[in-house]
């Protein structure tokens, strides 16, 4: 029989070991902004923030089991930090950055080659990134829905449209938190330069109407000032614009709805080449709905929190009914013993289900 060295067997578990720890799907994504790290940086700190204010992006995204590095938006960008920017499955220019900092446009469209997502409107525009040919910017007014231009994108798989290939649910939402409503997701009203949109505005409450919200650009496009994209690119125009006066920091608060939180993650999906599923009722991002789900949505309940991970499955920014039911409804035991606790009229059923589920479940095992 051959002996494997030891050398050998160290290597294999190795393999063993990676293969355990990093989940099907994962992606190793860079999440660009002014806040460097999960906690707030000083500028949101000062403003009230204890956690990043666009945290629920990144929440999720590592309840998806991808693997995020949060990169702090400056310019110019060394030598150094495009290799690490092009090392990446994916990076995502989210919506709290100051768009000055893409002006020159040079590094990013044409040093950087990972698959970029651009998240803010602002930099889009002719004195930026060039990706659009106008500056005219308008930010939502409420509930958004959006036109599927290319309905058959694999960006609305499991995204409900109607006859008219319109979302049937909003995407977007304005979003009021403790410093009051914050201004809505920047919407860029011009034309997209070298790409083609994917999606637009139908109706926003406000001036948005025909806005494109999503849209893509293949390697080697030319954009508005005639540079050539060095990868792929893709805008994504979400998180909240900050309230006047506030710094940029506060700005990117999460505003997806359930339908949106799917378009986007189909679009992380698209363009990082990876396939990670969001399973509704699944709070801790394990594949499974199960009675650990339960749990934490049990023991942060009615509080207000920025995260998947923590029980808001409805990213409403608190853990309530809504976020039990959306557990309850894709639990495998809905149709035993919760749907018997359940089966009584809200809430005396829920306070039941919460006070009991968890004994009435171990007692079934």
């Amino acid at each position: 029989m051959k002996r494997c060295t030891q050398m050998q067997i160290v290597s294999f578990l190795v393999c063993v070991i990676g293969l355990v720890a990093s989940p099907v799907g994962a992606a190793n994504v860079t999440w660009v902004t002014l806040n460097e790290m999960e906690t707030a940086s000083a500028a949101a700190a000062g403003a009230g923030y204890t956690e990043s204010p666009d945290i629920g992006y990144t929440n999720l995204l590592k309840g998806l089991g991808h693997n995020v590095t949060r990169f702090f938006t400056h310019e110019p960008l060394t030598v150094g930090e495009i290799s690490q920017l092009n090392a990446s499955d994916l990076v995502i220019i989210g919506r709290a950055v100051n768009s000055g900092e893409y002006e020159p446009s040079a590094d990013w469209n044409t040093q950087v080659t990972a698959p970029v997502m651009v998240m803010s409107g602002y930099t889009l525009r002719p004195s930026r990134l060039n990706l659009s040919d106008g500056e005219t910017m308008v930010d939502i007014a409420g509930p958004t829905r959006l036109l599927a231009h290319a309905p058959s994108h694999p960006i609305f798989d499991g995204v409900s449209l109607n006859g008219s290939n319109e979302t049937v649910n909003p995407i977007l939402d304005v979003v009021t938190d403790f410093l009051g409503t914050h201004r809505g997701a920047s919407i860029n009203m011009a034309n997209v330069v070298g790409g083609n949109v994917l999606a637009s505005v139908t109706s926003d409450g406000g001036g948005t109407a025909g806005g494109f919200v999503i849209a893509e650009w293949e390697t080697g496009a030319a954009v508005n000032n005639g540079e050539i994209l060095a990868g792929p690119r893709m805008t994504f125009l979400s998180g909240s614009r900050e309230i006047s006066g506030q710094p940029v920091a506060t700005a990117g608060i999460f505003d997806l709805s359930q339908d949106g939180q799917q378009l986007f993650v189909n679009a992380v999906n698209y363009l990082s080449g990876e396939t990670a599923t969001l399973i509704p009722g699944d709070a801790d991002g394990n594949g499974t709905v199960e009675l650990l789900d339960f749990e934490i949505i049990r023991d942060n309940f009615n509080m207000s929190v920025t995260s998947r991970s923590l029980g808001d499955l409805t990213f409403d920014g608190i853990v309530d009914f809504d976020d039990f039911r959306q557990w309850k409804d894709n639990f495998p035991g809905a149709n035993g013993a919760v749907g018997a606790a359940a089966s009584v009229p809200e809430p005396a059923s829920m306070v039941l289900v919460f006070l009991t589920l968890p004994w009435i479940l171990r007692r079934r095992k």
